[in-house]
């Protein structure tokens, strides 16, 4: 006997935000299960100072705020898009706050995180993880929300430019200026 699909991978995020504006609050699991790891790691990229727990707090804020707005949202393909406007903006929020703390202890920027190269032997990897973490940290925040989200997660210039509320232009320009810094 073939096992079955699980009737929850069988519905669209479509149909599961229709569920969740609806009022059906379980319609949210499976779409925490579907996108909270991205959301996650992109807020992690976003704040490189904030730690895995911080990250997955502002997740779980996320979700939370989703069901809140799920009747606002309009169906078009861009959940992923939606989902990521609400955690740059959530992120922006820990960046500050965590920014005002350490300014107020007198402490430096924190942990960086980066993407290890495959294969390379894991001193190697930290070092270039280390790198990267570090080169996201140097940039200004809108400059890296705007990498991060473009270069990293792969978003289209006018994605990026609806989650972060902003004209498509401004997008390539603080993207322009983010690599220009990088070099």
């Amino acid at each position: 006997m073939e096992p079955r699909p699980s009737p929850v991978t069988d519905i669209s995020d479509a149909a599961l935000m229709e569920r969740l504006a609806a009022g059906d609050v379980t319609a949210l699991a499976p779409l925490h299960h579907r996108h909270a790891r991205g959301v996650t790691s992109l807020v992690l990229r976003l704040e490189p100072a904030a730690g895995l727990e911080e990250a997955e707090d502002v997740s779980q804020e996320v979700f939370l705020t989703l069901w809140e707005t799920a009747g606002r949202y309009q169906e078009e393909g861009r959940l992923r898009s939606w989902l990521y406007g609400i955690a740059a903006c959530k992120a922006r929020g820990l960046g500050r706050r965590e920014r005002s703390r350490r300014k107020a202890l007198g402490l430096h920027s924190g942990r960086p995180v980066g993407i290890a190269a495959p294969g390379s032997r894991i001193d190697d990897r930290l070092a270039a993880q280390d790198q990267v973490g570090q080169a996201l940290a140097s940039l200004p925040p809108k400059q890296r929300e705007v990498l991060v989200l473009s270069m990293v997660e792969g978003l289209s210039g006018d994605e990026v430019a609806a989650i972060l509320g902003i004209r498509t232009g401004a997008v390539w320009v603080r993207l322009h200026r983010a690599r220009k810094r990088l070099e």
